[in-house]
């Protein structure tokens, strides 16, 4: 599927263009709520049951999953940073990362997929350069 619908309040229906890394969330009960699902809907973030999950997982087709086991009292996190280098030239070039991780207390894990589908692994994604 090329195109997925989302529902913004206050606009109606919108066309969303699929992620290429997507997620995924299991619930205890072995049910999911992916991020692009199988009918065609896109869902937010924020739609995940966190008190409920079992594991996140970051997918794309041919890849790997990467699979973050969930314990309770975290707090999930899911972001993406993007980095635009020679901006309006010609040889414009943009890239995306995926970030997902979680808060526990104090500490933070992030998981970064970076644009060659490489990993990093860190407290701060602000010191990792991506280009």
């Amino acid at each position: 599927m090329t195109e997925y619908k989302f529902y913004r309040e206050g606009t109606g229906w919108e066309t969303v263009a699929p992620e290429r890394w997507r997620w995924v969330a299991t619930y205890t009960d072995g049910t999911a709520l992916k991020q692009f699902d199988d009918n065609g809907i896109f869902h937010q973030f924020r739609e995940i049951e966190q008190d409920r999950l079992a594991r996140f997982d970051m997918v794309c087709e041919g890849k790997q999953p990467i699979v973050l086991q969930w314990s309770h009292g975290r707090k999930l996190i899911h972001f993406y940073t993007n980095t635009i280098l020679r901006f309006g030239a010609s040889d414009e070039r943009r890239f995306r990362v995926y970030c997902f991780g979680y808060e526990e207390g104090k500490h933070k894990l992030i998981v970064m997929i970076m644009p060659d589908d490489g990993i990093v692994i860190t407290d701060d994604h602000n010191r990792v350069k991506v280009a």
